[in-house]
């Protein structure tokens, strides 16, 4: 029996993809900055902030976790 040799692969004839993401604007001058939750990570407007042991968290009761 023989064995079929594997055909030699094909060039790509697939064009590079032309960026289609915008620049990214500025952010507007009265934009919040944005903290992370220290115990859930989900980010929230820094004047929500609870902090504590050095830390800042999105709420009271994630504050309170152990």
């Amino acid at each position: 029996m023989m064995e079929a040799e594997a055909a030699p692969a094909a060039p790509s004839t697939s064009k590079p993809r032309a960026s289609s993401a915008a620049p990214r604007a500025a952010a507007p001058a009265d934009a919040e900055a944005m903290l992370c939750c220290a115990q859930c990570g989900v980010y929230y407007p820094a004047s929500e902030t609870v902090q504590a042991k050095g830390r800042d968290f999105c709420s009271q009761a994630h504050a309170s976790f152990p």
